[in-house]
């Protein structure tokens, strides 16, 4: 698509505006403008990277997927090093169009998740992204905390829908703990991440549920986890 940034936004942001409906604190809405859900992801995706990424000098994005998270990485820091990391190789391939096409200091790297590549070289003072990626991995995510633990990244941000924020009482809540337990997605990630800082191996900074997603789940929460060894934080 001529090298534009607009060719890397999702194409599930493209819906028909009919069928369109988002969480929004206990009930849902329909806004007017198809790219509403982009539009609002893109200003909160500004203020939370610039909010928390400021004082790292490389950033890895974990399931980089389209490369969108770059753009907004690259605009906000232009002079860290950004490396994008996918299960597929393509995204590699868009990591390397985009160093070469629009000077990016980026560079692409093929990564499973479920098995990390520990010959992946991590600079000092890197912080971890994983946005939205852990969905996939269900219950088996322990091999790439334990990667991140080990690697000793300053800092990690995971985005996502964590079931352990949803309230018992709430019919929309429990409807979103269903939905991931039917189709396989993240569950228990916080439990996991509680029972090792209570091991002293990982310190937990902050927790934000953000009330606001899709019809099925609040998938913009977020976990930061500064590294203890570095400030008085975790991994």
């Amino acid at each position: 698509k001529n090298f534009q940034v607009e060719a890397l936004i999702p194409e599930y942001f493209n819906k028909p505006n009919s069928d369109v409906y988002f969480r929004f604190y206990d009930g849902f809405i329909k806004p007017i403008d198809k790219r509403f859900e982009f539009n609002w992801l893109r200003v909160y995706r500004h203020w939370l990277f610039g909010k928390y990424l400021k004082g790292y000098d490389s950033i890895y994005d974990f399931g980089c997927g389209s490369g969108i998270n770059t753009a907004i990485l690259a605009h906000l820091f232009p002079q860290k090093k950004l490396h994008c990391l996918d299960w597929v190789a393509s995204s590699k391939h868009i990591a390397d169009l985009m160093a070469k096409k629009w000077g990016w200091n980026v560079s692409g790297h093929v990564f499973d998740m479920f098995s990390p590549d520990y010959g992946l070289k991590i600079s000092g003072k890197s912080a971890f992204i994983t946005y939205t990626s852990l969905e996939q991995m269900g219950t088996q995510y322990r091999a790439f905390v334990e990667f991140a633990i080990k690697k000793k990244a300053a800092l990690c941000i995971s985005v996502d829908s964590f079931d352990e924020l949803y309230s018992r009482t709430s019919a929309l809540d429990q409807l979103a703990v269903k939905f991931a337990e039917k189709r396989n997605y993240l569950r228990h990630y916080l439990d996991y991440l509680r029972r090792l800082e209570s091991k002293k191996k990982i310190k937990i900074m902050k927790i934000k549920r953000i009330r606001f997603g899709s019809i099925y789940q609040d998938n913009n929460s977020y976990i930061v986890q500064p590294n203890a060894h570095i400030s008085a934080g975790l991994l």
